[in-house]
């Protein structure tokens, strides 16, 4: 969807769902639709020991934030409001950090699996 938006040069928008996107990602949650629930008790749906990062998003989030000259507080900013209502474990704040760190190419994302070892940590 935030392809498609993008595409359409409805960026503010496409960016808000990147980085939903990447909240999800940072807190391990899983798309398991349809798991029934004795499995889901087993294996939960939201797990940060699962914390990942996809390096294509990361650009993506990056290359919309640029068009209109974002910075990176803008998009702190930005991640904060479309993540505050989430339940997840991380506050969004602390998986921000986490983001921000990806962004500015401290944590390199094409080193895996050790990337998710720092994501994680």
């Amino acid at each position: 969807m935030a392809e498609f938006l993008s595409q359409r040069e409805k960026l503010m928008e496409a960016l808000r769902l990147y980085l939903i996107v990447c909240d999800n990602d940072l807190n391990g949650a899983e798309n398991r639709g349809g798991t029934s629930a004795g499995i889901l008790r087993q294996f939960p749906l939201v797990d940060v020991t699962m914390a990942t990062l996809a390096s294509v998003v990361v650009e993506n989030v990056w290359d919309i934030a640029e068009i209109p000259k974002l910075s990176t507080e803008d998009v702190s900013q930005r991640y904060i409001k479309s993540t505050s209502r989430t339940n997840f474990p991380l506050a969004p704040e602390k998986a921000w950090r986490v983001l921000a760190l990806a962004i500015e190419g401290k944590i390199d994302l094409d080193d895996q699996p050790r990337c998710f070892e720092r994501i994680r940590s």
